[in-house]
């Protein structure tokens, strides 16, 4: 009856996989985007404050850099000036920067695992099946309200399942992966963050 193919096909595949992509997509990377538009507008505010700061007189090179990193929160990778321009060759990581990176990174893990649970919830199989038993008409309460009514059950063939498996699977190991990567990544910050706080502190332990 006319409506059935279309019932039927809701129950099996709520989404269809390369629109469910497409939504992970979007769903994952809008943490790192935000990350970086956050950051570039940091490094805007930086360079506005850097360019409207003022040298102190009688100050080396080295104790300005310094002068300036204090001023404006900011973690040097390594330390250069060329008598003109004191940023040349230099990283800049503000903690407000530091903090927003490892939050993203939270978010992007978090969403990983909701988006792997999602796909779990509308495909919970791992093998495609060639064909698919609809009983639709068991699922409404008036069975004449299913447009498959005639017929208890339909037997649906699905269309090419093997690529459809292979799809299942392919996006599952992605999902993993990124989960893996994403959740080192947040092992490996975190760590070295605090590692560097230890050792900054040892030397005022020492002579405490």
């Amino acid at each position: 009856m006319p409506g059935c193919e279309n019932v039927c096909h809701n129950l099996f595949l709520p989404i269809v996989l390369d629109r469910f992509w497409n939504i992970e997509f979007i769903f994952i990377c809008s943490p790192t985007i935000f990350f970086v538009a956050y950051a570039a507008y940091t490094n805007t505010r930086l360079d506005a404050a850097i360019a409207n700061d003022k040298r102190p007189d009688g100050i080396d090179d080295n104790d300005y850099i310094k002068h300036l990193d204090t001023r404006l929160g900011m973690k040097r990778k390594k330390t250069y000036f060329d008598g003109k321009d004191y940023r040349q060759g230099t990283y800049f990581w503000t903690v407000e920067e530091k903090i927003c990176y490892m939050f993203h990174l939270i978010i992007r893990k978090a969403r990983r695992k909701v988006q792997q649970n999602k796909k779990s919830d509308f495909w919970d199989v791992w093998e495609v099946p060639e064909r698919f038993v609809c009983e639709h008409g068991k699922t409404v309460s008036e069975p004449r309200l299913s447009p498959c009514w005639t017929d208890e059950t339909v037997t649906c063939w699905i269309a090419r399942p093997r690529e459809k498996t292979l799809a299942v699977k392919y996006m599952f190991g992605i999902q993993i992966l990124s989960i893996i990567l994403t959740v080192t990544e947040l092992i490996f910050e975190t760590t070295k963050w605090a590692s560097k706080k230890i050792t900054r502190a040892k030397p005022m332990n020492d002579y405490g």
